[in-house]
């Protein structure tokens, strides 16, 4: 749990940093700015995932391969698997909702 706060903190800081950068124009930042905001949604639903301990694997390593990817500057790719991460984590999510299965 800790090890995910600090990801958190490093990223909002991370994200921070960018923010202040000045902007020259809209359309090359924009990429960016997407890719931005789909991490820090992401990493808000894979804690809540996490924290329920319904985190599952591929939510994880999505997770991770977007923030490499974002470090690398493929904002495309960075989105998509962030995107991937959050739906992942939201299917670990609602596997909660439904009653344990029992056998006879």
């Amino acid at each position: 749990m800790a090890r995910y706060l600090i990801g958190l903190g490093l990223l909002l800081f991370r994200l921070g940093c960018l923010a202040a950068q000045p902007t020259d124009c809209a359309t090359p930042c924009e990429p960016r700015e997407r890719a931005a905001r789909a991490l820090a949604d992401a990493q808000v639903t894979v804690e809540r995932a996490a924290a329920a301990r319904a985190l599952w694997l591929p939510a994880q390593q999505a997770m991770e391969q977007a923030r490499a990817e974002f470090s690398r500057g493929d904002f495309t790719a960075a989105e998509r698997d962030a995107l991937a991460a959050k739906d992942y984590a939201e299917l670990g999510l609602r596997q909660l909702e439904y009653p344990p299965y029992r056998y006879r």
